[in-house]
């Protein structure tokens, strides 16, 4: 009967939708004519209702349409009638990990959709749809004119199926006149574009039903358990009567009332002749059985949500987000983490209801086998809280090194959960931190060598001194030992010798997601006390980098992402970046290889089941957090055990952890060859006494290194030379910046600043001429040219005439000073003559006093007094010593005579002592 109809529509033009050109194939036939006696008309229906409402009100509204059309117009295509849908992560092995989101959707051609549905349709929303072109002009003049009636309210809605379809599609829902008039002419658009199979393809598939049900293959699958193709005719008419009102009357939320609306939508097609009165009376008769089938899951295994967080990331990336590592301030940090947490969330919900096809390189043996390891090893461990999770935790993250792309991620000890601990959380990760960030920069800045002999002894750097775990200190050890030995003042010494800006780029360059502005500034952060502390994930990219013989690769787990439409929004990259030079991996990889193969090693002992390993082992000193990182040729893998909150652990890195890790890489390997790590060209031995010799060993190369020889690399060697010419240039640039600047701001205010400038452009001139790099030195001169240039010609002449005049005053204040000081000597060297002269005089006339007798020497005194006494003559005391001598004369004449033989002798004049230090003429 069914096929009987439709060879009678057949044979009445009315070809089944299904049968008309298929989706994909435009229309593109003329029309043009056609098209503007519909347009006519439909702007004469609009100007009618213009006289009405008034031309002033509607111009505007009919203006503001075409803008919205032409918008749409301008970005449609095949693509804007196609939801996004869930996304669905795959494994490396095609497997579904899970299909996230929150709706039941997958697009189907018309060829896949039933008769009954599109039937359904056409009868119960739109009975003139194979034949009109896109609008019903009646149901329009309806609908304005109850527009005007209602002062401006839409209440009718006149719409067909393409209508539907553009307002569902491609304009908002809002209820506006100017909505209306867009939704009216894109219809007349699309008409012209697409031929109606498409259209009803298009409408089908868009269509709400309910229970995050998009499409009516969601819709069948999820409510009948089928394709919408195999659907019962009950079973179509109940999807065409749950779209009308999808969130009230779908068969789960109210089943009868969908059963009743299923009667309505059976009667339209009755009515149309689309069904025959048996199919009716069936179909009404027919309960259809609800199974709300989903393939929906939530994010809850380890899998899952690692591989929708890099797909996050990816996107924002693609977005053309800034990922910044290391922070230069607070505010720096704060900024960035607001902006990332907005930038995430975006992209993250993007994820989810996207639509994409995440295509990523997790295994899934290899995950049994890695969360299978960590169960097992901590199965002894059974205390619970109140959540029902296990409070002893611990999380592991493999990478493929030939790939390097993340093949496992464990998050915690039970198979899924909330919390990802593989990636989400941030742990200190003690000592397992030094061959990232202290061993590997200071070999790498060519700072040592592992022959390189330094003390450990107590150190303190900006007033941090570490403990060794030791609680002792064993003097003098090689770098490589002590490594191996995990000595903290060792590497607190490595990452001062390097320098901590230095030393924290090499994380930057690591990428390493949890860093801190704090961490920047704190020596702790050397034996891994940092403020937020790793992720278990940035751990293994990192030892993943020294295996891959220091090549840093953005690789996560996401190996390309397509979006709904099938194009390509990501494919990893096989990109990497130098962090570490070859010579330095290999030389950090033979040194950890002793961790497992020299007898003081944390992991001596180990069954290594004749791999070559290299690992690391790491606690804190409050044993919150263990850690063992480690990797053969083949794969990498970190692990972590502690407790979501801060607790004792009672154990080390070298124990639950280093078992978790070697059972697990053990159980990778069974099946592989074992394979060396090979050692660079540009590595060869040199002795403690400095004799060299090459590598000649390709086999069991840890062992094979002569005993008083360790590994050497004239590449580092190179690289320290330049590292340290880089820095004096970098010295140079800093200083000469610094005299540069200095000389831009200098000013002449008086004759001070005149006189030091050529003294202060000189220095600046110099310090800028001894930068080695052109093009900085010649842009250092050429500011320093131009300042120049401001402060010479009438200004220097300017201020030259004032030192000029300053240095003249200067000179004839001094020449007066020194008249003024020759005319003070000159009288002071005559108040001295006086003096002295006076006091000749006073000496002659004691010299007289004294006398007893008269003598010839009297004589002589009385003479060479008188010529004394004349020399006073200009002074004012010469009266008082004239009279004074005249006095002494005289007695000295009234002496009595004395035989000559027995007269004293008389002293001449300038033996007298004149009491004024001996001064005589």
């Amino acid at each position: 009967m069914r096929e009987q109809e439709k060879e009678d529509r057949q044979e009445n033009g009315e070809d089944s939708l299904r049968e008309q050109e298929p989706a994909g194939s435009v229309k593109h036939s003329g029309g043009w004519k056609k098209r503007r006696r519909i347009i006519a008309a439909v702007i004469a229906a609009a100007a009618a209702v213009c006289v009405i409402i008034g031309a002033v009100r509607f111009v505007p509204l009919y203006r503001a349409a075409k803008t919205d059309v032409y918008e749409v117009l301008t970005g449609m295509d095949d693509s804007s009638f196609v939801r996004a849908g869930n996304t669905v992560v795959y494994a490396s092995d095609g497997s579904v990990i899970a299909e996230v989101g929150n709706e039941q959707y997958t697009y189907v051609p018309i060829t896949e959709i039933s008769d009954y549905i599109t039937d359904g349709y056409i009868a119960r929303e739109d009975q003139s749809f194979p034949t009109h072109n896109g609008i019903n002009l009646k149901a329009i003049i309806r609908a304005a004119a109850a527009y005007v009636v209602n002062r401006g309210e839409i209440t009718q809605g006149g719409s067909t199926i393409t209508q539907q379809l553009v307002k569902n599609s491609l304009l908002t829902q809002s209820q506006t006149f100017e909505r209306k008039l867009a939704e009216i002419m894109l219809s007349l658009q699309i008409e012209q574009t697409y031929n109606k199979a498409q259209i009803m393809e298009y409408y089908c598939n868009y269509n709400y039903f309910g229970n995050g049900c998009y499409g009516v293959e969601g819709a069948s699958q999820y409510y009948f358990g089928k394709s919408a193709d195999d659907v019962t005719l009950a079973e179509a008419a109940t999807l065409v009567a749950t779209s009308n009102a999808p969130s009230v009357c779908n068969p789960v939320a109210d089943y009868d009332a969908a059963m009743e609306k299923k009667d309505a939508v059976l009667a339209d097609m009755l009515d149309c002749g689309y069904i025959t009165q048996e199919e009716y009376d069936a179909a009404v008769q027919e309960q259809p059985v609800i199974v709300q089938e989903t393939q929906n899951t939530e994010l809850n295994t380890w899998m899952e949500t690692y591989a929708v967080y890099c797909a996050a990331l990816k996107l924002m990336e693609n977005d053309g987000f800034g990922f910044q590592y290391t922070f230069s301030s607070q505010e720096e940090e704060d900024a960035y983490e607001e902006s990332y947490s907005a930038a995430y969330n975006e992209a993250y919900e993007s994820v989810i209801t996207g639509g994409y096809a995440v295509y990523t390189s997790l295994d899934p043996d290899i995950q049994e086998e890695l969360q299978q390891s960590v169960d097992e090893t901590l199965v002894d461990f059974t205390d619970r809280d109140e959540d029902g999770n296990y409070e002893m935790q611990a999380a592991a993250v493999c990478i493929d090194n030939d790939t390097q792309m993340v093949v496992a991620v464990v998050g915690g000890r039970d198979e899924e959960g909330e919390y990802n601990r593989g990636y989400q959380a941030e742990r200190q990760p003690g000592s397992s931190i030094k061959p990232i960030l202290d061993y590997g920069p200071a070999v790498n800045e060519g700072q040592v060598t592992p022959g390189t002999v330094l003390t450990d002894q107590e150190t303190t750097v900006d007033g941090y001194t570490p403990k060794n775990s030791s609680g002792s200190h064993i003097g003098s050890v090689t770098v490589r030992d002590a490594l191996v030995r995990s000595i903290n003042t060792i590497a607190l010494q490595l990452f001062d010798m390097t320098g901590q800006e230095t030393a924290m780029s090499y994380l930057d360059k690591l990428h390493f997601t949890s860093l801190t502005y704090t961490d920047m500034t704190s020596p702790a952060v050397s034996i891994g006390g940092f403020t937020d502390g790793v992720t278990v994930a940035d751990m293994a990219r990192a030892y993943a980098t020294l295996a891959n013989s220091g090549q840093y690769t953005e690789n996560d787990c996401i190996l390309s992402m397509e979006d709904y439409m099938g194009d390509t929004v990501y494919e990893a990259s096989a990109d990497t970046e130098e962090v570490y030079m070859e010579d330095t991996a290999f030389i950090l990889t033979d040194i950890l290889q002793g961790t497992f193969e020299e007898s003081y090693g944390l992991a001596a002992g180990t069954d290594t089941q004749g791999q070559h390993y290299a690992g690391k082992t790491g606690t804190t000193n409050n044993n919150y957090d263990a850690w063992f990182c480690g990797y053969s040729a083949y794969y990498t893998t970190a692990v972590w055990i502690g407790y979501d909150y801060p607790a004792d652990l009672g154990f080390y890195g070298a124990e639950y952890p280093l078992d978790i890790w070697s059972t697990f890489m053990d159980a990778l390997h069974a099946d592989l060859e074992p394979a060396e790590f090979a050692v660079p060209d540009t590595i060869s031995l040199v002795s403690s006494s400095g004799k060299t010799r090459a590598v000649d060993y390709d086999t069991d190369i840890y062992a094979s290194r002569p005993s008083g020889y360790d590994y050497y690399s004239t590449g580092l060697e190179q690289r320290a030379k330049e590292a340290q010419e880089a820095r004096d240039e970098a010295a140079r640039e800093e200083a000469a910046e610094a005299a540069v600047s200095a000389f831009e701001e200098y000013q002449i205010t008086d004759t001070e600043t005149a006189q030091g400038f050529e003294s202060v452009y000189q220095a600046a001139y110099d310090a800028a001429d001894a930068v080695q790099d052109a093009e900085i030195r010649a842009s250092l001169l050429e500011r320093l040219a131009y300042k120049k240039s401001l402060l010479d010609g009438e200004v220097a002449q300017t201020w030259q005439a004032v030192i000029d005049e300053e240095a003249a005053q200067a000179q004839t204040e001094q020449d007066l000073a020194n008249e003024l000081a020759a005319q003070e000597s000159l009288e002071l060297a005559a108040e001295a003559l006086k003096e002295k002269r006076v006091s000749l005089v006073e000496s002659y006339i004691d010299a007289l006093k004294s006398c007893s007798y008269y003598t010839e020497h009297v004589g002589n005194l009385i003479s060479y007094g008188e010529e004394a006494l004349e020399k006073c003559a200009e002074y004012e005391e010469y009266a008082s010593l004239s009279s004074r001598f005249s006095a002494a004369v005289s007695a000295a004449e009234a002496l009595p005579e004395y035989d000559d033989s027995e007269t004293d002798d008389i002293p001449e004049p300038d033996e007298v002592d004149s009491g004024s230090g001996g001064m005589s003429e």
